[in-house]
């Protein structure tokens, strides 16, 4: 069976590592890795190479789209004829080996992914967890314009067009929504996967996570803040009284102004950190993080968490309902302790209460 698997986050390229480690339809034998080439994974091509997982790897440039008419125009062109879009991307393929994979994988619905799907209508597309959104069901519609909507129904291509046949999850029990296609279990991480993980991903240890067990973990919500209920600068406010507890992990996308916290600049896989750093006494501060539930869908840990959701969103909004019951789902799966303030002084009284 020939398989392709496309990647353009670590935590993807980690699911991927680990999916053909346990050589899952037998995924180990034939198969072909491409990177979309954003910074975050293309520097660690030799590592996949090297680990001798993948018949090829292969290193893409992104689908990038000015937002004018003749931006316009060459997004259409890409959705209604998939094969030339691919032609221009890869040059190094011969084009009927790119058409004739039986399973393609993805986390999302990235361009290229899409337009493999496309040239391949027999091949089985299977989706691996991503996060929190595998979580909430189907959500290629999320970020499509009505523009792209109507070019996908009248063109019979692009993410609309394509049937997905399995999603792969961690912990089938914390899906919100999983009508949509058939969900699978997603092997655990077990010893041997993790050291594969750890080379490539060039792991080394990381003790300020050893002095801190209080971690604030930032998020990419630029789109969010204009429209929420507080400021990101009250949040901060609130940290800095308990600066010397406080650890902050920056996120990968964001370019974090100077703040009086200590914060974590290495930038290591949060996912190898949780299985060596944090335990059931740590204590994971965000908005609604992925990485805050990363320890118990990996690991099984339970830290504590404080989810700051109530504090910047109207309760009558889509994504507090979503962020609502997947919270409960998770309290009654993982029976840890978790602390939804309503109000900025009950952050700063459930911190004041919390013992390191």
């Amino acid at each position: 069976m020939k398989s392709a698997f496309v990647c353009w986050t670590p935590y993807q390229l980690m699911n991927t590592l680990n999916f053909v480690a346990h050589d899952v339809n037998e995924s180990k034998k034939n198969a072909d890795i491409f990177l979309i080439g954003y910074d975050s994974v293309a520097g660690y091509i030799n590592g996949i190479k090297d680990c001798g997982l993948f018949s090829n790897v292969t290193l893409i440039n992104p689908y990038c789209y000015e937002n004018s008419l003749i931006g316009h125009v060459k997004k259409t062109v890409d959705i209604i004829f998939p094969k030339s879009s691919i032609k221009n991307k890869i040059y190094n393929f011969d084009m009927h080996y790119l058409m004739t994979y039986n399973y393609i994988y993805a986390s999302g619905w990235d361009k290229f992914f899409v337009n493999l799907s496309n040239i391949n209508p027999k091949a089985q597309i299977i989706l691996l967890e991503d996060g929190m959104a595998s979580y909430l069901g189907d959500f290629r519609e999320r970020e499509m314009s009505a523009l792209y909507k109507l070019v996908n129904r009248l063109s019979k291509k692009g993410p609309l067009s394509i049937d997905v046949n399995q999603i792969y999850l961690y912990d089938l029990k914390l899906a919100v929504k999983n009508d949509m296609y058939p969900v699978s279990k997603l092997p655990s991480i077990d010893e041997k996967s993790l050291e594969l993980i750890k080379r490539v991903f060039e792991f080394s240890p990381n003790d300020i996570y050893k002095q801190h067990k209080v971690i604030y973990l930032d998020q990419s919500l630029d789109d969010f803040w204009a429209e929420t209920l507080i400021s990101e600068k009250q949040i901060f406010e609130i940290l800095s009284k308990y600066k010397d507890k406080v650890l902050v992990r920056k996120h990968p996308t964001q370019n974090r102004r100077s703040i009086d916290l200590q914060t974590d600049e290495a930038a290591c896989l949060w996912e190898i950190l949780c299985g060596e750093y944090i335990s059931d006494d740590s204590v994971l501060i965000s908005v609604f993080s992925t990485a805050q539930f990363t320890p118990y869908i990996l690991y099984k840990k339970r830290p504590k968490l404080i989810l700051l959701y109530k504090l910047l969103f109207k309760d009558n909004t889509k994504l507090y309902g979503e962020i609502f019951q997947f919270v409960e789902k998770y309290k009654a799966a993982a029976a840890s302790i978790v602390y939804e303030p309503k109000t900025l002084q009950e952050f700063d009284d459930i911190l004041h209460s919390i013992k390191t």
